[in-house]
């Protein structure tokens, strides 16, 4: 898969008016100039592309594996929903360059800091969440879905309060719906899974992938029926680019 990230240029207003909508972005006016997203947001940069990348999938797959080194000595490395890596740097690592949040894992994380109740188990929660988030070191926490309407405002406010604790991190949004361009990817109509859409983004910069704690998530015996088709159909396209030397996965134990 070829990939080239360009983005449209945006107009600006530079109107004489001095209020909040003369530095609102605008659509095509006489009025307007062109000017490139870094004019709007210095901080954006672009990923480069990476000898060696490794996705963590589940962690309890590499429980005694003895992975730790080998997944760290990668250039970039990829978990999502906030895998634990503190308490298993020998099987997982400890390092993390983008830990992806999925929806229902920024739903969590809202619900963890902000509860109006606070039970016992949210407590724990609580303290467990900001133990796993001061582990990522100056991680990017990516969203990587659309971020209008009740979303937009929970990721704001979780970002804030990530600042106000001093949590080095540091939050990445998609100018694309890249759940969506996934499925188009591999086409499929189902959703995709966290580590569908981390193994579709990496394709687009990684010249090397090793996948870590992918082997069926699910047994036979206790895997959801509604799950059955997803899971089987993620195994063939990670099984399908296996067989054409795109990506290799890890033996357990390493």
């Amino acid at each position: 898969m070829s990939f080239q990230q360009t983005f449209r240029k945006f107009k600006i207003s530079i109107g004489d008016k001095k209020d909040e909508k003369s530095s609102n972005v605008k659509p095509d006016t006489n009025d307007a100039k062109l000017c490139p997203i870094t004019d709007i947001d210095p901080s954006f940069r672009t990923l480069t592309t990476q000898q060696s990348c490794a996705i963590i999938g589940d962690n309890g797959k590499l429980l005694n594996s003895k992975c730790g080194k080998k997944i760290d000595s990668h250039s970039f490395i990829f978990r999502a929903d906030l895998t634990e890596a503190e308490g298993s740097i020998e099987d997982a690592g400890k390092k993390t360059d983008i830990m992806m949040l999925n929806l229902e894992t920024v739903d969590f994380v809202y619900d963890t800091l902000f509860a109006r109740r606070r039970t016992s188990q949210r407590k724990r929660n609580y303290a467990k969440l900001l133990q796993t988030v001061r582990y990522l070191n100056d991680s990017l926490l990516w969203y990587p879905e659309s971020t209008a309407g009740v979303t937009a405002k929970k990721l704001q406010k979780i970002a804030v309060f990530f600042r106000s604790q001093k949590m080095s991190v540091r939050f990445g949004f998609s100018f694309t719906d890249v759940g969506a361009q996934t499925k188009r990817r591999w086409k499929t109509n189902e959703a995709a899974s966290s580590r569908l859409i981390l193994l579709t983004v990496a394709e687009t910069f990684c010249k090397k992938i090793t996948l870590y704690g992918f082997h069926s998530i699910y047994s036979n015996a206790t895997k959801p029926e509604s799950n059955v088709d997803k899971l089987n159909n993620e195994e063939r396209i990670i099984e399908s680019l296996q067989e054409k030397g795109v990506l290799s996965q890890a033996s357990n134990p390493c």
